[in-house]
């Protein structure tokens, strides 16, 4: 007859390699649900700034158009026989852009807590010169670029870049104001 720790030996240790290898198998889908978790917070992240991106380019086509008017009808107000109606004129353009503007704002305000340093700089600088100039297809293109290369699209900043912006074209067009 067999000894009681003949048995024994072999159980207790198929019971611990069965435990340790448990405990093996636990922190290694721990190591992988958090890589998992961390790649899905950066994926959304992306998908954030994504769309602040579409938002404040939505908003700015918007607003573009309404301000064109508004500079158009200070140009007619500072040349008009009739200053009156024409400054009744040009504010009620300003009114109809208000809330356009305020969209525009909103969304760039959005870019500048959540995206990178350069974007954000590109976004002001459209934001900016858009308020500035009436030229500001440059500032656009930019903006884009800059967008392209923070969101992945082209890693090339130079490959990011538009024909028109990349051949130099646009900058002759702030400079002819």
């Amino acid at each position: 007859m067999t000894q009681w720790w003949d048995l024994a030996i072999p159980a207790v240790a198929g019971v611990a390699g069965a435990i340790l290898g448990a405990l093996a198998q636990a922190m290694s889908s721990r190591r992988l649900y958090a890589a998992g978790a961390e790649e899905r917070r950066k994926a959304r992240f992306v998908e954030e700034r994504r769309a602040a991106y579409i938002r404040f380019l939505a908003a700015f086509s918007e607003w573009e158009p309404l301000r064109a008017e508004a500079w158009r009808l200070r140009d007619e107000m500072d040349h008009s026989q009739d200053k009156a109606a024409a400054e009744k004129r040009w504010m009620a353009a300003r009114t109809d852009s208000e809330p356009s503007f305020r969209r525009l704002l909103a969304a760039e305000q959005e870019i500048q807590i959540i995206a990178p340093k350069p974007v954000r700089e590109a976004a002001t600088s459209l934001f900016v010169e858009a308020c500035r100039i009436r030229a500001v297809m440059r500032f656009r293109e930019e903006f884009i670029t800059v967008v392209r290369v923070d969101l992945g699209t082209d890693a090339d900043p130079a490959a990011a870049m538009s024909a028109l912006l990349a051949s130099g074209a646009l900058y002759s067009e702030t400079n002819a104001l």
